[in-house]
């Protein structure tokens, strides 16, 4: 083992930041869609497309130190800390929609006939597929997503004798396929395999995978324009261009261009980022810290406010719902994080080669969508 390695300390700057606000645009996303389906959920699907490249970001790069200061991948304990870390608050979550439909709403049966699919994590087949599923759950189909990630790209990457070749192969041929599924579905009408190819999103995971291998090797082009302030104001430009409803600007590889700035975006805040910044303010970090709990939470707080408004007839406007579930969420995310999700983060350390990360893969999973 390097001892100048296993020594190092490195804490990724910024990265709660992008956590907290990819996670509090997808309530707003979500609660703005509810209310009025002529709403885009633009705010909802770009969250997704950021927290999938951060998560192939950061799992990578712990791959990648994991095999540089062990000389090998442990699998065992690779699925055991994405166990530790996702399926607690995952199947908590499951079984308190269960129970809110069968018990409050009363219409279990037709609800969740199809959650048989969550329990296997193939959820997002069958939101595309099937089209029937909970509203409240239909947000986990990036989970499913993130699941059969982390399943089969240590595998690829114990196994391939060089991840650049093959990164720099798969996402081109994603983008083919999706391009010739395009063409496919404008001409048979049917987009339903054109949608599913987007919802896979595995191509924005290997974006984010990529860059994290020339992060770690410091590739020169790389940090030589990744540091220019050109890329946050590029982020801030699709931000904006999502809030005025042009997330499609890009037409069907609009995906690729969201996980191609926020990647450059990631390392830019990771190598350039100053002490308190914005993104790095106590706020901030302590939303990056809870978002998993915020993007699990908020669809049963929209379900939950909305039958209560419906039973006493009350009209639920946009500034209410807002800051009902907003503030809902958040506090029972914290509580869920001290008490549900905390003791299996102590366990999860125990299966860690690499202890010198200061829980920046906490929030490195995603769900959001409806």
């Amino acid at each position: 083992m390097n001892n100048s390695v296993a020594n190092k300390k490195e804490y990724f700057k910024g990265l709660n930041g992008i956590r907290a606000l990819a996670a509090i645009g997808v309530v707003i996303g979500h609660v703005l869609y509810i209310l009025d389906h002529s709403f885009i959920v633009n705010y909802a699907h770009a969250a997704a497309i950021v927290f999938f490249t951060l998560s192939g970001f950061l799992i990578t790069y712990l791959l990648l130190e994991e095999k540089e200061l062990t000389e090998k991948v442990d699998l065992k304990k690779f699925y055991l800390r994405r166990i530790l870390r996702i399926w607690p608050l995952y199947f908590f979550y499951i079984g308190i929609i269960i129970l809110l439909h069968y018990y409050v709403i009363g219409d279990g049966i037709r609800n969740l006939k199809n959650v048989k699919y969550f329990f296997v994590f193939l959820q997002n087949y069958c939101v595309y597929f099937l089209q029937r599923q909970p509203t409240d759950m239909g947000h986990l189909w990036s989970i499913g997503v993130e699941e059969q990630f982390y399943f089969v790209w240590p595998i690829i990457f114990l196994f391939t004798k060089n991840i650049k070749k093959f990164l720099l192969g798969f996402i081109p041929s994603i983008l083919f396929i999706r391009g010739v599924l395009k063409i496919y579905g404008d001409y048979t009408g049917d987009l339903t395999p054109f949608n599913f190819s987007i919802s896979c999103a595995y191509d924005s995971i290997a974006t984010g995978a990529l860059f994290s291998y020339f992060y770690k090797i410091r590739n020169g082009i790389l940090m030589k324009y990744a540091k220019s302030f050109w890329v946050p104001l590029t982020f801030i430009a699709f931000v904006l261009l999502i809030v005025f409803y042009r997330f499609n600007f890009f037409s069907i590889y609009s995906d690729n261009a969201v996980s191609l700035i926020t990647a450059a975006f990631i390392v830019n805040q990771i190598t350039t980022i100053k002490k308190y910044s914005v993104l790095e303010n106590p706020v901030m970090t302590f939303l990056g810290k809870i978002s998993y709990g915020i993007y699990m939470y908020h669809p049963f707080f929209i379900s939950l406010f909305l039958f209560v408004f419906s039973k006493n007839k009350i009209a639920a406007t946009p500034i209410v719902m807002l800051i009902l579930v907003i503030s809902s969420t958040v506090i029972t995310s914290y509580i869920s994080y001290e008490i549900l999700e905390k003791p299996f983060l102590r366990i999860k350390k125990k299966y860690s080669p690499i202890n010198h990360f200061k829980g920046d893969l906490q929030g490195a999973q995603t769900t959001f969508r409806t």
